[in-house]
Formats: structure tokens, C-alpha cells, sequence
């Protein structure tokens, strides 16, 4: 995280299972005991369990990697290697192991930090300074079970900090229903604790969690639990106290995406920051690995390594003439070594991945040059280094959330209130208010078509963003019919198995280690 001293994690924390080869107990200068001595530690033990979220095995590619291609809109190029895309799962795969133990890795410093900042004295930090930096830690914590509960369902809650290698081998998975209970009351008590925003001489951070990242994140929880009233009523919160928070949607739906410069923007409610710091290529690369690479088989002076593409079905699933369509997708690349030819990738006779749209908001985010490539995209000058903000959760989310809430509720009028203002967005291209009809408002409907066009905006409006693949399943959409030949991303074979599809088995790495893990859990 940029204006923010990093520590180094794995000295704070304790890896689920990590420690079964070890033959001395960890304790000593990394116990929460002798660690929090003065005021800085509280905070950079908060830090601490933000810094892997912009590591490659979490944010910068596997996590991404791992949810984000089993979407219908994302596809993954290397599918022989990595699964996700063709729902055939294993334990041994990379990716699912690794987001497992950076997960747990962030849990671990966080539970860090919950237990030793109120071992500092009361007259080197405030009772109310701790408390605003717990209630962040344990925010961290929720939202990262909030994670690991939809990808792999029942997981071992771990509430401190382990000690003892034995314990760790001897975990047991809890059971959903309570994880999510943990998750509520962990966001319901740190919200009422942590400020508006973060100020650093003027500009506000959107790298922490605050009061209106809480609300949000509590948001999204009772949405994908089903409980309508609460989610609108924290949606609505943020919404209602956005100019206390700093919050707003941009003017142009591009410039939500043009975060190579460093900066964080009104829109953003949580980033992951990366920065260029060392040249230290685990902590500084944004690797959503969306470039051209070989695409369509001509040259191309861009380059990019095409480790994801977009399903082609997913393009036309957007109105041409929306706006969003635009900035999503690339469509159209010129022959460098013919004169700059501009080619559709359809005109393409060369299988997938050649012959798919390339994805334009992450276009550039690890191999690219410098200046501005297709699409009016800038691109990074160093092959590994990135200043680029990504956000977790931005308030066009919120309205979203709120909007689908409220159609849930019965209240078509105040649901496409907050629809529309997404949508009216939508219609500004290029920075010219109002320059598109579509896509236009929505007027006169009933709750239930209402529904069903806010989860369609949502569809579009956050495309690859990770989000549509915990929407596919929070809805309940059949997968045969998702991925089917007349689906957005139509697969071969086509997932029919539902249930062995929607989870991702524990990782045989963790397994081995403690056998528990395997137990049936309702």
C-alpha cells in the first residue's frame, strides 16, 4: 500500500498448518505480547494484514485467476493448466491453494492485531484509536471469510492468533450458517467505530477500510444472504452519507478505470493499492494478465501476455451503443506489420483464444508500454511494477445493491431511483453528458422486472470485476443453462453436476496436514 510502511507479514503471522515441521513453538519478539510495545505497532499490525491482498496469489492474478474466469463473461486462455474456467476441479490445483493460504494468511495478521493492540498503554494510544484500528482489523477478517465462504464453503473460523502447532492440526471446519453469524457481528459492531475516511494531507485513502467500506461490505453480506430490509438499510446509508464519506459516481464510466497514475477517485469505496516500491514483483504486480499477446495472429507493438480473454457472447450481451461496452471490451486491433490494418477479432480464423475480444479495463496492467494503446488505454512502462488502484467495491455498487434490495422488497419506484442514476452514467461517453440513449432509464415497471434489470446492469456495469460469478451463484442460476450453447460463456462440456461445481474442494496441501478439514460439515 502506497504512504503506508509495510511490514513483513509472515513474521507476524501463522499460516493454518504451517508450522507442522517446525520443532520449537513460535513465540518470542512475534507473539502479540512482546510485539506491541508503542503506538506504531498498532498500525502497522493493521498493515500488515493488508499487504497480501495486492500479492499475485491474491488480488494481483490467482484470486483473480480463480473466481473470475468461472464467470460467464471471463475466459481463461491456459484452461489446460488452470480449471476454473471448465469447472473441472481439483485439490492439487495451484490456484485454489494458494488463495487459500493468502487468505488465511491476511485472517492471521489481522487476528494479530485484534489481540495485542489492547496490550499497549492507554497513554501511548488512545481507547478510541485502538478500537477504530481492532474494528478495522476485524473488518479485514470479515470480509476474508466472506471470501473463503462462498469459494469453498465451510472453512475453519480462526478468531486468534494459534500458538501452538498442535492446535492447527487439529482444526474443524465451521459450518456456513455460523461463519456468516461471525461475519454480521464482527461489520455490525466495527462500523459503529470507524471514521469517514482516511486524510493524508489532503487526500483521502481508499486503501483502508472505513466507515462507509464497513456498511458497504455488511451490504453485500445480507444481499447475498437473502435478508432484503438490511441489505438496503446499509446500502442506503452509504448513499445517504456519501458526501460525508467523499463518495460519487464519476462523470465518465472510463475514468473509473484510467487508475494507472496511483490515485484513488470518488467512486472507489475500497482499492487494493499497488505500488511501485523496490522492484519487488510479488508485492508490486497488478497481473491480471489481460494483453493481446498473439491475438488474432498478427503483430501487435502493444504485446501483453493473454492469460484472459472475454467471451465473445459476453460482448454481445452488451447494447452496442452502450458505452460500457466500449470500455470493457477491445474489439478492434491494428496489424502493426501491415500497415496498421484495423482487424474485428472475429475476422480471425484461429481457435480461442486468438479469436475473442480482448478485456479493455485491465488492458496494460502488466505487460505494456508506456503512452496510450487501444481504446484510449494507458499502459505501464515496466514489465512487472505498477502504480495502478484497483477497486474491491465502488459506489456504483452500493446503488446496485440497494436497487436489487429494494426491487426484492416490493419497491419498484426507489429501486429504479438508484438503477437510473447508474444507468444515466452510462449514457456520458467521452466525457459528453447525455451523448448516448442507452442505455435509457427505466420507468413504469413492476418490482419483478425490475429485479431482473438491475441484476442485468450489475452484469454490465461490473463486468470483471469479480463479482458475477458469486452472482451466478447467489441467484441460483443454472449453470446448464449459463454455459450452455445459447449462454454468455458457452462451455464443452456444459457444468451439470450443480452442486460438485459450486465449491472448490479444500487444498490437498491443507488436507494432508490435518485430516479434520475433510469432515462433514452442514
Amino acid at each position: 500500500m502506497k504512504k503506508l510502511n509495510y511490514i513483513i507479514v509472515l513474521a507476524l503471522t501463522l499460516v493454518l498448518g504451517a508450522c507442522a515441521k517446525l520443532t520449537e513453538n513460535p513465540v518470542g519478539v512475534f507473539t502479540p505480547g512482546a510485539f506491541f510495545a508503542q503506538a506504531s505497532d498498532a498500525t502497522a499490525a493493521v498493515y500488515g494484514a493488508y499487504a497480501p491482498f495486492e500479492s499475485y496469489t491474491d488480488y494481483g492474478n490467482d484470486y483473480f485467476i480463480g473466481c473470475g474466469t468461472q464467470d460467464d463473461q471471463v475466459k481463461d486462455a491456459y484452461s489446460d493448466t488452470w480449471f476454473h474456467d471448465k469447472f473441472i476441479f481439483d485439490n492439487t490445483e495451484q490456484k485454489i491453494g494458494t488463495v487459500w493460504a493468502t487468505i488465511y494468511k491476511e485472517i492471521s495478521a489481522a487476528n494479530n492485531a485484534i489481540s495485542g493492540i489492547p496490550r499497549i498503554a492507554d497513554n501511548l494510544l488512545s481507547p478510541d484509536a485502538k478500537n477504530a484500528l481492532i474494528a478495522e482489523a476485524k473488518c479485514i477478517r470479515a470480509f476474508d471469510y466472506f471470501r473463503l465462504v462462498r469459494l469453498f464453503g465451510a472453512v475453519p473460523y480462526i478468531s486468534k492468533p494459534i500458538l501452538d502447532p498442535a492446535t492447527a492440526s487439529k482444526i474443524t471446519r465451521m459450518p456456513t450458517a455460523n461463519i456468516y453469524d461471525s461475519i454480521t457481528i464482527d461489520l455490525e459492531a466495527s462500523k459503529l467505530l470507524l471514521p469517514n475516511n482516511y486524510d493524508a494531507n489532503g487526500v483521502l485513502i481508499r486503501s483502508r477500510i472505513s466507515k462507509g467500506t464497513a456498511y458497504t461490505i455488511l451490504a453485500d453480506v445480507y444481499l447475498t444472504r437473502g435478508n432484503w430490509a438490511l441489505a438496503a438499510q446499509n446500502a442506503e446509508y452509504v448513499i445517504t452519507h456519501k458526501a460525508d464519506f467523499g463518495y460519487d459516481l464519476l462523470p465518465d464510466y472510463a475514468q473509473v478505470f484510467d487508475f494507472y497514475d496511483g490515485n484513488d477517485n470518488a467512486e472507489y469505496i475500497w482499492s487494493v493499492d499497488y505500488s511501485t516500491i523496490d522492484g519487488n514483483t510479488n508485492q508490486d504486480q497488478f497481473a491480471q494478465l489481460c494483453g493481446f499477446g498473439a491475438w488474432m495472429g498478427w503483430g501487435n507493438p502493444w504485446g501483453g501476455w493473454g492469460t484472459v480473454y472475454m467471451s465473445a457472447a459476453a460482448l454481445k450481451d452488451f447494447p452496442a451503443a452502450d458505452y460500457r461496452r466500449k470500455v470493457t471490451f477491445i474489439e478492434d486491433a491494428s496489424d502493426a506489420a501491415v500497415g496498421g490494418i484495423m482487424h474485428h477479432f472475429d475476422e480471425a480464423t484461429l481457435p480461442f483464444p486468438q479469436s475473442s475480444p480482448v478485456a479493455a479495463k485491465t488492458y496494460g496492467s502488466y505487460i505494456g508500454k508506456p503512452g496510450v494503446g487501444p481504446g484510449g488505454k494507458k499502459g505501464q512502462g515496466n514489465a512487472f511494477l505498477t502504480d495502478a488502484n484497483w477497486p474491491i467495491y465502488r459506489y456504483a455498487e452500493v446503488l446496485l445493491i440497494a436497487a436489487e434490495a429494494e426491487a426484492r422488497l416490493g419497491n419498484a419506484a426507489t429501486s429504479m431511483t438508484y438503477a437510473n442514476l447508474v444507468r444515466a452514467r452510462a449514457r456520458n461517453y467521452n466525457g459528453v453528458v447525455g451523448s448516448s440513449l442507452i442505455p435509457a432509464d427505466l420507468v413504469g415497471l413492476s418490482a419483478a422486472n425490475v429485479q431482473d434489470s438491475v441484476i442485468r446492469e450489475r452484469k454490465r456495469e461490473l463486468c470483471m470485476e469479480e463479482k458475477r460469478w458469486f452472482d451466478i451463484k447467489r441467484l441460483g442460476l443454472d449453470l446448464s443453462v449459463v454455459y450452455g450453447p445459447n449462454g454468455t460463456d458457452p462451455l464443452t462440456p456444459v457444468p451439470t453436476n450443480v452442486n460438485a461445481n459450486l465449491l472448490w474442494p479444500i487444498p490437498v496441501l491443507e488436507s494432508n496436514k490435518n485430516p479434520n478439514l475433510l469432515l462433514d460439515v452442514q
